[in-house]
């Protein structure tokens, strides 16, 4: 189970507050780090922890976005890839 830890965080694209956040870590005690991945769970739209704004996270560079979509490209197939070998 993802741990529930608290943080407060705005969207910098839709403005959407939020007071916590869940890690894919088991670890409770983990907080985020500068430089970490965080999705809105309001638009969905990729933001970088970053401890020194004072929403704490920032619009992600295009480099950041390239390797965010990177990412979610290859876990997609990864799924795609399970489903097909369960049938």
């Amino acid at each position: 189970m993802m741990p529930h830890i608290k943080y407060h965080s705005r969207c910098w694209n839709c403005g959407h507050e939020c007071d916590s956040i869940r890690s894919i870590d088991s670890n409770p005690d983990l907080k985020p780090s500068n430089g970490d991945l965080s999705i809105c769970l309001k638009c969905s739209s990729p933001a970088i922890f970053d401890d020194t704004m004072p929403d704490g996270v920032r619009k992600p560079t295009p480099q950041e976005k390239r390797e965010f979509l990177e990412l979610v490209e290859a876990v997609m197939m990864d799924m795609m890839h399970q489903m097909s070998a369960k049938r």
